[in-house]
């Protein structure tokens, strides 16, 4: 205000001025164009299940209408937004229900949790994602504790057993990488691929000419397991997933694998 003064009186030659002028100055002043409409979006955010992270007393309310439940949409909210108190409440809830996030661009599942990227560790029957068009369709592994190796009176056997935990979930390929996704990576990335196998055509084994992954001597589709590939092929192609989707692709570990595929049982093949 003492600014506005010292400015009426600069424009008007004085050092004073009177009440009467301020006034009449005053009168004269642009209007105020009015604060625009807060956006529909907005305004509905503050009334919805997010609510002002102070408003104690609302996430209160929040937490004692979902603290039993197995809404993960609900709890996550308060888990993001709520204060600290409730927002640990709700994390622990979430672990309890036994369901970790996942941030892929395709989900598949029956619940609503799952398809808001909730997933539950082995449920891989109903519940996979993946992160790339052209990539593996992925399921989540549970933690858990298995007895790696085989006794010796098995066909296969003869590694000492010994007991392995897995201490946390992790995602594996629902399915071998087939043919047409590998095809998808090399056709990205340029890469040389051999052209010549080993092969057993007509009952003989022989290192042949002409064979490669896309041609074994048999009739393929896009949707057989590829073969014909090494281990650094097998790298290239997981350090290839990792690059375009962010996410840390890489081979299993020799215990994942045998995890994954005995699938808790302890017979020589999962089917018996």
């Amino acid at each position: 205000m003492l600014a506005f003064v010292r400015r009426v009186c600069e424009r008007l030659g004085r050092t004073t001025i009177a009440p009467m002028d301020m006034i009449e100055e005053l009168a004269h002043l642009p209007s105020v164009p009015p604060l625009p409409e807060v956006a529909p979006e907005i305004a509905a955010r503050a009334t919805t299940a997010s609510g002002p992270a102070h408003d104690y007393a609302f996430w209160e309310r929040q937490w004692e209408r979902y603290s039993t439940s197995n809404n993960l949409i609900a709890l996550r909210d308060i888990a993001d937004e709520a204060p600290r108190l409730f927002a640990n409440q709700a994390r622990a809830r979430i672990a309890e229900i036994g369901r970790i996030v996942i941030d892929a661009k395709f989900i598949h599942g029956d619940s609503e949790a799952a398809r808001a990227g909730w997933l539950k560790p082995g449920a891989g029957k109903a519940e996979r994602f993946k992160d790339l068009d052209a990539g593996p369709e992925m399921v989540v592994v549970p933690a858990g504790e298995f007895l790696m190796g085989s006794p010796d009176e098995e066909a296969y056997g003869g590694e000492a057993q010994h007991g392995v935990r897995i201490a946390k979930p992790f995602a594996v390929g629902r399915f071998a990488v087939t043919l047409g996704e590998f095809a998808a990576f090399v056709e990205a990335t340029g890469r040389a691929m051999p052209d010549k196998l080993w092969t057993r055509e007509e009952g003989e084994w022989e290192e042949r000419k002409g064979r490669s992954y896309r041609n074994l001597g048999f009739a393929q589709s896009s949707r057989h397991p590829v073969v014909g590939v090494s281990w650094e092929d097998s790298k290239g192609y997981v350090d290839w997933l990792a690059k375009r989707t962010g996410r840390p692709y890489r081979l299993l570990s020799e215990a994942e694998w045998e995890y994954a595929a005995r699938a808790g049982t302890t017979t020589p093949f999962w089917w018996g």
